[in-house]
């Protein structure tokens, strides 16, 4: 597993509340039991580890840090 995915899904757990979800994508690996429609448009960003906070259906810009995820939540 990538470190910085690690980061960042670890992060996430621990400023979302319980109905928000993320969505962490890691670098050479493909998402499996998300529907493609949800992921459309939501890629990685610079090659990393990149993650979209989704509340309902409006996820938000991506990040590449836990910080940059701390100012999303």
């Amino acid at each position: 597993h990538d470190p910085a995915a690690e980061q960042l899904a670890r992060r996430a757990r621990a400023l979302l509340r319980a109905e928000d979800a993320v969505l962490v994508i890691e670098p050479g690996q493909a998402l499996v039991g998300v529907d493609r429609h949800w992921i459309e448009g939501r890629t990685l960003v610079g090659g990393r580890a990149t993650a979209y906070v989704c509340r309902g259906v409006e996820c938000s810009a991506p990040a590449n840090s836990p910080d940059d995820l701390a100012s999303l939540c």
